[in-house]
């Protein structure tokens, strides 16, 4: 009779938790696409778990077993989602795999469009001693649109295996936000481009599909792989990340063919997450230019915003004629701005009007200046030394690059370390090869091609060169986990090979995909090789 009444409770708690809808994907951990459960793999570090399907499970048939790994935190995360601002409940069933006494941390991984790289971590509380299955919620807020990978840590203390089921994300405020779903997009085949609608005489009539890239009040931007076009419609109800079929005559206006409200338009699916062109950023004399040789462009622009009505305009220092003009912005793009705000504003310049106008549907709108972006990004020609990469980290910008880093292997104050069970090494480099010189560590790095270490190969005195990304824990600099080998001794994976290659212009990748730059002697390094031109 207590086991039947304990039912009747349960059901009636998931009933209360179902009444709201999941955003989770594969929330139940049934799917699963190889040795990942579908929709619980991110782009991102936010996943670093080794992950297998086990037949252990809350219900259903399946959960997900996330590995532990001695002397490191590890994590399943899920693919990524864009959240509006709201209240956020996260719960989900863990067990431990072997009935030892096991930890789990929920949490969440926000995406810095910043640096373009993952932010701090956002944790919740652990759940200690854990054996058989457990419910473990946790809540947060978000105060603005973020992108996330939810997250679940199992934590290098107990290096127990943790059995994961059952997931729930639910919001009674927030929600996913317009395109941030993270799937490509499925566009149809249309009978023209949008180039080609693009070209045509005004009064021709195109069929065209796209997605749709940015959204106003009187309209939508759509784009496929050859152009964008404007719709221009007040009564427009479409919404980035949606897929169109549209149908209908073009008509010119301001420099360019747009689609109007007699268009006919079948969205054929929401919620496809964009990825956008590289931006074009536009000073004064650069809007003067854009406005004088129209071109529609994703463009970044920082002015005042003087507002009127319905009238955004954007006076930006040293324009000496044009004036941006922001479409019938969205209430979620201008969030709390005033008149007389300086913004930065990222978004698609679709045409001209007013003989001075820069009309942009927006994307972003950013009280003050946006932080720049730093490039930290060198070749292994240019390699950076020791205290060239504790300059690098202490200065805090750019660390999400890969780059080049030369050392001599000395000696520490801990013993080389090649750990032949996962295949990495651990192991400080100075400049001299001294141990009295400024020390830079490489943690847990690979083998050449990013492969295991088979073999205790590395050795003090050795002049090495490896490729990955910088940090610091506690006082320590050092690599990322992931640096990869690239020249042991002036040798690459396969010794220094001469090869002669064509002598055309075409630039030079190595198989990493990271393009080489050529050397003023005719003489180059792919992946390890020397290359003769």
């Amino acid at each position: 009779m207590k086991k039947f009444l304990l039912s009747l409770v349960a059901s009636a708690f998931a009933m209360g938790i179902s009444a709201q809808t999941n955003l989770l994907e594969n929330a139940g951990f049934e799917e699963w696409n190889g040795d990942v459960p579908a929709a619980w793999k991110s782009t991102t570090t936010a996943s670093n778990a080794t992950l297998t399907k086990s037949t252990d499970a809350h219900s259903g048939s399946y959960s997900v077993c996330v590995n532990s790994k001695d002397g490191s935190n590890v994590r399943l995360g899920s693919k990524e989602l864009v959240l509006k601002p709201g209240n956020y409940t996260f719960t989900f069933w863990v067990k431990s795999e072997s009935g030892e006494g096991a930890s789990a941390r929920p949490g969440y991984a926000p995406w810095d469009e910043a640096k373009a790289a993952l932010g701090s971590y956002a944790y919740g509380e652990y759940t200690n001693d854990i054996t058989a299955w457990q419910q473990v919620t946790h809540t947060f807020e978000l105060t603005a649109q973020t992108q996330v990978n939810i997250v679940v840590m199992n934590p290098k203390s107990t290096n127990v295996n943790l059995l994961i089921d059952d997931a729930s994300l639910t919001t009674e405020n927030g929600g996913i936000a317009d395109g941030g779903g993270t799937d490509t997009p499925d566009v149809p085949a249309a009978d023209m481009t949008i180039a080609q609608a693009q070209a045509a005489a005004a009064g021709t009539n195109v069929s065209i599909a796209g997605t749709v890239y940015a959204a106003c009040k009187s309209g939508a931007v759509i784009g496929d792989a050859t152009g964008y076009i404007y719709y221009y419609n007040n009564a427009c109800d479409l919404a980035v990340g949606d897929v169109v079929k549209m149908e209908g005559e073009v008509s010119a206006y301001g420099g360019f063919n747009q689609l109007t409200a007699t268009a006919e338009v079948e969205k054929v699916s929401t919620g496809s997450k964009v990825t956008y062109p590289e931006v074009v950023k536009l000073d004064g004399a650069g809007l003067d230019a854009w406005f004088a040789e129209p071109k529609i462009q994703y463009v970044q622009v920082m002015g005042e915003l003087v507002i009127s009505g319905n009238y955004y305009n954007l006076n930006v220092e040293g324009a000496e004629t044009a004036v941006g003009s922001l479409i019938k912005p969205l209430d979620s793009i201008l969030g709390d701005v005033t008149n007389n705000s300086k913004v930065t504003v990222t978004g698609f310049a679709m045409y001209t009007s007013g003989g001075k106008y820069v009309n942009i549907v927006p994307t972003e709108l950013v009280i003050g200046e946006k932080a720049e972006t730093v490039d930290i990004t060198n070749t292994l020609e240019t390699a950076y030394s020791v205290s060239k990469c504790i300059e690098l980290i202490d200065a805090g910008k750019g660390l999400e690059n890969k780059v080049y880093i030369k050392g001599i292997v000395c000696a520490p104050y801990k013993d080389i370390f090649v750990d032949l069970n996962y295949g990495n090494a651990t192991f400080f480099i100075s400049e001299d090869g001294s141990a009295e010189s400024q020390q830079f560590e490489i943690y847990r790095g690979y083998d050449f091609g990013g492969e295991k270490f088979t073999e205790e190969k590395i050795k003090l005195g050795d002049e090495v060169v490896f490729y990955g990304t910088l940090t610091k824990y506690n006082t320590t600099y050092e690599t990322n986990q992931g640096a990869e080998l690239i020249l042991l001794n002036g040798k690459g994976a396969e010794g220094i090979e001469a090869v002669t290659i064509d002598t055309t212009n075409a630039p030079i990748f190595d198989l990493q995909g990271r393009r080489v730059n050529r050397a003023e002697n005719g003489v180059f390094i792919v992946n390890g090789k020397k290359v003769v031109r």
